[in-house]
């Protein structure tokens, strides 16, 4: 299975012509606007999309040197996921850095612990060739099922694709153990959400609260109720 991060050649000059009727900075905005990131999203137009401008971008790729960039995607990917996917994807690149797969899995890993369907579809390959990872087959194939659950409907015909490519040429004894680690996975983190929704019920949320207040609002009209029936009782002694 081919890496799914595809290499980067970009020439700035041919991107905006003299004649062309708007500036670079108009196109630079409007390309961060429209560019909708999916499991095809090139390195290029990711890195757009999270804010490299397209002279920085063309500035590293003519002197293959990314570490501007990196220094920029590791401050900004404290707060933005995107910009991580970006940085895990530069480091299985190696264009202007040195390549870096290990550290790639890990924050793909980190992504993928909250459903990211694109950090499924990196780690799935990887897991396939062995780049960063001992090679699993299974664990490959788990990661393209969780790729193809959480996928938006704009990569989801792409996922679903490489679905089917690993259909037809993993063994059935491979597919069915990656369904079973996908399904383990899956119950697991069910598990884990129902652990964490009982533990924030103790702690009594906004919902509970209003519950107890409902339920201590309802027995004291209950008690009352039960005073007014003695007092009505002993009244006809």
């Amino acid at each position: 299975m081919p890496s799914l991060v595809a290499n980067v050649i970009i020439d700035d000059d041919d991107l905006y012509a003299s004649g062309h009727k708007k500036s670079k900075a108009e196109a630079e905005e409007k390309d961060e606007q429209e560019i909708k990131i999916t499991v095809k999203t090139d390195i290029k137009d990711l890195l757009v999309a999270v804010g490299v401008s397209r002279r920085d971008l063309n500035k590293a790729v003519r002197a293959d040197d990314f570490s501007a960039i990196e220094t920029f995607l590791k401050e900004k990917a404290e707060k933005d996921e995107d910009a991580r996917l970006a940085l895990a994807d530069l480091y299985v690149l190696g264009q202007g850095l040195k390549e870096n797969p290990q550290e790639a899995i890990k924050i793909y890993q980190k992504l993928a612990d909250d459903n990211n369907a694109i950090a499924f579809f990196r780690l799935a390959p990887m897991y396939c060739e062995g780049n960063g990872v001992e090679p699993d087959l299974a664990e490959c194939y788990k990661m393209m099922l969780l790729a193809q659950k959480y996928a938006d409907e704009d990569s989801a015909a792409a996922v679903a694709e490489s679905v089917q490519m690993l259909d037809e040429n993993l063994d059935k004894e491979i597919r069915e153990a990656g369904k079973k680690l996908f399904d383990e996975r899956e119950e697991k983190k069910a598990s884990a959400s129902k652990g964490k929704k009982k533990l924030f019920g103790l702690f009594g949320g906004e919902d509970d609260k209003k519950e107890n207040k409902k339920k201590d609002k309802e027995k004291s009209k209950k008690e009352k109720a039960e005073e007014e029936d003695i007092d009505d009782l002993f009244s006809g002694l």
